[in-house]
């Protein structure tokens, strides 16, 4: 925790094993990642100035002139003054958008590029630029903890394998969800490396981390027919039937990709005629 920001005077703080973990807002008592070393500050500054609907920051005099910004889509006219977290902030989603190397912000055309847009950009540098996508990631992972919390709803999984060239095993989980408004949503709960393929391992992976985001309402898990699949749905039934959630027994959360079943029926096809389409060619 950095003594000398003045965020922290509208925050309260939780320690866990000696270390900073989270800051509730004093007006509103939304939960944020605190972990000074890993998010830094900005996330709770931001909180303060564009996202707390309680408390009003003290109007301050403008230091520079605003200026008119006439957008290119539109005949809207609006007034703009140049932020530096601001543009920090957009800095850093444009990175993650756009899947951009961190050491994006240390190229010389970037950097000549900002020198006649905005000259008054402090250009961070690029363990900075790493240091605010961890906090954006837990700013947005703590927001979606809460939506969840908030309104509870039934996930259907997806998920799949991959093994890299390196030959690390890598396991990928996606929810997919409708909210309060019927809008439904796709979020990647997480990618994370695995030890095997074996369908007790990924059963093991895929609860822990559905109690990691405090998840038990699971309706389906869509899978491809691999064996080791049906063991992981199978395993992860009994998990759910130890939660108390697993609707019917679990007789239809055993979902099969439709996609892969076609791309088996083709390839199964394409050895029938093979002989006929090397003649054609």
């Amino acid at each position: 925790m950095d003594p000398r920001s003045t965020v922290w005077q509208h925050f309260n703080f939780f320690f866990e094993n000696g270390l900073l973990v989270k800051a509730k807002c004093l007006h509103c008592k939304q939960n944020y990642a605190a972990n000074t070393t890993r998010y830094g500050t900005s996330g709770l500054r931001q909180h303060l100035t564009n996202r707390c609907k309680v408390y009003k920051p003290p109007p301050v005099a403008p230091d520079i002139q605003k200026l008119l910004n006439i957008q290119s889509n539109s005949s809207s006219i609006e007034t703009w003054k140049f932020e530096q977290e601001v543009c920090r902030r957009a800095l850093v989603e444009m990175i993650i958008l756009d899947e951009l190397p961190f050491s994006f912000v240390e190229k010389e055309g970037f950097k000549k590029f900002m020198s006649k847009v905005q000259p008054l950009f402090r250009i961070p540098s690029r363990r900075t630029i790493t240091r605010d996508s961890y906090e954006v990631y837990g700013e947005l992972r703590m927001n979606l903890k809460m939506s969840f919390r908030e309104i509870q709803p039934r996930i259907c999984l997806t998920t799949d394998t991959w093994t890299s060239v390196q030959r690390i095993n890598y396991m990928c989980l996606t929810a997919h969800f409708i909210d309060k408004d019927w809008v439904i949503h796709k979020r990647i709960l997480n990618f994370c490396p695995i030890t095997s393929h074996k369908g007790e391992h990924l059963a093991e992976c895929i609860s822990n981390c559905l109690l990691d985001w405090n998840l038990d309402n699971v309706f389906t898990v869509t899978v491809d027919n691999a064996s080791s699949n049906d063991v992981a749905v199978l395993e992860l039934s009994k998990k759910l039937d130890m939660w108390g959630t697993n609707m019917m027994e679990g007789k239809h959360l055993h979902v099969r990709c439709m996609a892969h079943i076609l791309n088996l029926i083709v390839q199964d096809s394409l050895k029938e005629i093979g002989p006929s389409i090397k003649w054609v060619r």
